[in-house]
């Protein structure tokens, strides 16, 4: 094998690793520190022949906002009734947690929110639970302001609550602050468990954040260094072909390091310290695994899919496609799902590794680590997200599109688009050769595909197409008003970039949201002013799009950084002596790699803010590369010798 290291990097590459990661490791889960904690149980509770029962009655402090609580129970309605019913309350009012049973027989959590004069409320379950049978529920509330709800044991809810601090003073099972609301029915293996603490300063979330670019500004600085003294050698002895095969080993180490470092700590954190999630998880809770496909596979079996429980944002088409295969095992159609997206994501990165590697082994080794090791990629298949599948027509829409078959590239990305709406801003690539004909084109396969979803969506489940659409529509502005509570969670974007800095700094969200959105405005329109009115490659253009497409999204979860393959494959195709290339270059091998879950609240981590920078660092990369293609004054940054 030709891979080669000099040893000097490996070193200093080495040295910021320990010296970026350490105060992470000192000061993470020190938010917080320890007040009490207890454990309440009830056995059993009979709403006809007992009486509530107070597990827990004293005075609440301020200091005892933040708390770690984990309720199991176990409860039978007594049959329908009239009004609303208390389960169990953590404290008065509208303060603590709990749960109500409605006469509709839907049951709700009420969450105590920052100010302690208002309440968080939220459906757990939309269907009728006023059935005499028993039904097991747990809630899990972290000190990082996350909710996570059971109920019989199907993942019910799983976000964070920004603006939740609920208290826990006078626990009651089996009646509320009000006691016209007393239960009714049973509840038995009734449990509470609880950590109460007290906030200490951020001032560790400011050396973590300052440690975290430390490490990606040294590492930035060997990768250039790495590539002017190859350039150089390449130079003098006329050959290129040795420059893009060590960059790339280079960023194969930085993704495989990344993925090993991040485990590393979590098993620490989780195991040594016993932290909870996010501490000790880069991914999802195991028992959530694939949740995305088997909750999406499940709606469209419904007669009218956008009408289920999650805000499905798909297509018409993608819905109707897989209401079609709902007849066949889950599992099958999950495989082959998982298959096809991963051999066409193998097939294009072999395409763009084939010329750079004289032996087979170094590029499928290269290739793999690439993959198997990459965030995005893990990501995708940890949820069985469908943004996995859309990354094969728009491979197949830029193939076309570089090779001249315009009918081709339109039939590939009109497929993309009508699959999801996001999809639409890679229409700055027909816009950048002025193929004003081909985007009509796009906007009318567009509409005719989604006229053929729905008609097919109508005929399946017996319902008007114009119900459907307005129910797809609906969904739509979903993801695009519901900002303050899920558009972080996992995202990448200008709205989760300042979103989660505001929630972990307890700013205003509101200012954040609005700035946020005045922001994408600015960048969407300086991209189509770009690659209107400036002469462009189509791989500046490519990465322009990609990290348009990304950061102007109001939600933009973090499947989506799939994409960033189809621009990290033609980069890959492309000239990287230049410096704007190769820095691109690096931020994109950033943006692949995993990174340490430290946490900011609920389960969001640091890499939200850190990776919706360097997609904004991206943008900023491509336009000045287009920019700088149109000057008459190139940016001199070139490395010594080089000619």
């Amino acid at each position: 094998m030709e891979l080669k290291w000099p040893y000097l990097d490996r070193l200093a590459l080495f040295a910021a690793i320990l010296l970026s990661f350490c105060l992470a490791l000192l000061f993470s889960g020190k938010h917080y520190s320890p007040l009490k904690s207890g454990y309440l149980t009830a056995q059993s509770f009979n709403g006809k022949t007992d009486k509530p029962k107070t597990l827990l009655e004293e005075n609440s402090h301020s200091s005892d906002r933040f708390v770690d609580l984990d309720v199991d129970l176990e409860f039978q309605s007594s049959g329908p009734t009239t009004n609303t019913q208390t389960l169990f309350q953590t404290n008065d009012l509208n303060k603590g947690i709990r749960v109500d049973l409605a006469s509709s027989g839907k049951i709700y959590l009420i969450v105590e929110t920052q100010d302690g004069t208002d309440h968080w409320t939220r459906e757990l379950a939309s269907t009728d639970l006023t059935k005499r049978i028993f039904h097991k529920l747990s809630i899990q509330f972290s000190r990082m302001k996350q909710v996570t709800v059971w109920l019989d044991n199907t993942l019910y809810y799983d976000f964070p609550v920004s603006n939740a601090l609920p208290t826990i003073s006078k626990v009651i099972v089996g009646e509320g602050f009000n006691s016209s609301q007393k239960y009714s029915g049973e509840i038995r293996n009734f449990s509470l468990k609880y950590q109460t603490y007290k906030k200490l300063n951020r001032f560790e979330l400011l050396l973590v954040m300052a440690s975290f670019f430390f490490f990606y500004l040294t590492s930035y600085l060997l990768f250039i260094s790495t590539w002017q003294k190859f350039l150089n050698k390449s130079s003098q002895t006329a050959s290129s072909s040795s420059l893009p095969r060590q960059l790339i080993v280079w960023i194969a180490f930085f993704v495989l390091m990344g993925y090993f470092v991040s485990q590393t700590v979590c098993y620490y954190w989780g195991n040594y310290w016993g932290l909870p999630k996010p501490w000790n998880a880069v991914f999802f809770d195991p028992r959530d695994a694939f949740h995305d496909f088997s909750n999406f596979f499940e709606m469209c079996k419904l007669p009218i899919p956008y009408e289920s429980r999650f805000a499905i944002a798909y297509g018409p088409l993608l819905v109707f496609a897989f209401k079609l295969l709902t007849f066949l095992p889950s599992w099958l159609v999950f495989g082959c799902f998982i298959i096809a997206s991963s051999i066409s994501i193998v097939r294009f990165l072999n395409t763009s590794l084939e010329r750079f590697f004289r032996e087979a082994l170094d590029k499928w080794l290269v290739m793999f680590i690439l993959t198997a090791f990459s965030y995005p990629f893990l990501f995708c298949f940890d949820r069985g997200n469908v943004e996995f599948l859309m990354l094969v027509p728009l491979i197949w829409f830029c193939k076309n599109y570089l090779e001249g078959k315009d009918l081709k590239a339109v039939f590939w990305f009109s497929l993309a688009a009508s699959f999801k709406i996001s999809i639409l801003p890679f229409a700055l690539l027909f816009l950048g050769d002025r193929k004003f004909k081909q985007i009509a084109l796009v906007g009318l396969a567009f509409i005719f595909w989604n006229g053929f979803g729905l008609f097919g969506l109508s005929l399946l489940g017996h319902a008007p197409m114009k119900e459907l659409l307005l129910n797809y529509l609906k969904n739509i502005s979903v993801y695009s008003d519901n900002l303050d509570v899920n558009i972080a969670r996992f995202g990448h974007s200008l709205w989760a970039l300042h979103v989660s800095i505001a929630n972990a700094f307890d700013l205003s969200l509101r200012k954040a949201v609005t700035l946020s959105r005045w922001i994408s405005k600015i960048v969407a329109v300086i991209s189509i002013g770009i690659v209107l009115f400036k002469k462009n490659q189509f791989t500046d253009r490519l990465i322009l799009t990609i990290s348009t497409a990304l950061l102007i999204a109001p939600i933009s979860f973090d499947y989506r950084l799939i994409f960033l393959f189809l621009g990290l494959g033609y980069l890959l195709m492309s000239d990287l002596t230049s410096p704007l290339r190769a820095s691109a270059l690096f931020v994109l091998c950033c943006l692949i790699s995993c990174t340490i879950p430290y946490p900011l609240y609920g389960d969001v981590n640091v890499s939200v803010p850190l990776r919706s920078l360097l997609i904004l660092i991206l943008w900023g990369i491509s336009v000045v590369s287009i920019l700088d293609a149109n000057s008459q004054f190139r940016l001199r940054v070139r490395p010594r010798g080089y000619r």
